[in-house]
């Protein structure tokens, strides 16, 4: 009984790593990781709207030596399960695959949460369709923002 489920369990283990490294091999990851390609692509997505957000909003602040303008203090990335057909940008993302990068900092971005209260943005979040790298859908979270625990960190102060 004891070597049967020794066996079952090794065999079990070899066929996860298996996976893993077909996975690799054929470009593709494990939901939550990223690969190469979906790395390059969150981070040429979130270093634009650090900067498109940066200047919009009156902030001429130069990137310090790492390439990111002094209000943002992390970025992050996620693949996930998922579709966007209610877009904000004017592209959809509907491969069923998305990627979810969020950047965290202190934004020039004022909401609203009751009247005459105004909440500071501390982090933006964009989905984007890693196929085409399109950005698919903007929004902001106003007050505390946490970061996803399952996120790739692509840069940390």
């Amino acid at each position: 009984m004891r070597r049967t489920w020794l066996a079952v369990v090794l065999t079990m283990v070899l066929a996860l790593a298996g996976y893993v490294l077909l996975a690799r091999a054929v470009g593709s990851s494990p939901l939550g990781a990223l690969s190469a390609s979906e790395q390059n692509i969150a981070l040429r997505i979130a270093h634009h709207e650090a900067r498109r957000t940066a200047l919009h909003h009156g902030s001429h602040a130069h990137p310090d030596p790492t390439g990111w303008p002094p209000s943002i203090r992390a970025v992050t990335a996620r693949v996930a399960d998922g579709a966007v057909t209610q877009s904000n940008t004017g592209h959809e993302c509907t491969s069923g695959t998305i990627l979810r990068v969020t950047l965290f900092g202190s934004f020039a971005i004022v909401t609203s949460g009751t009247p005459g209260r105004a909440l500071p943005v501390h982090a933006v979040d964009l989905v984007v369709d890693p196929n085409g790298g399109q950005l698919c859908l903007l929004s902001v979270t106003a007050g505390r923002a946490a970061a996803d625990p399952k996120a790739t960190v692509l840069f940390r102060r």
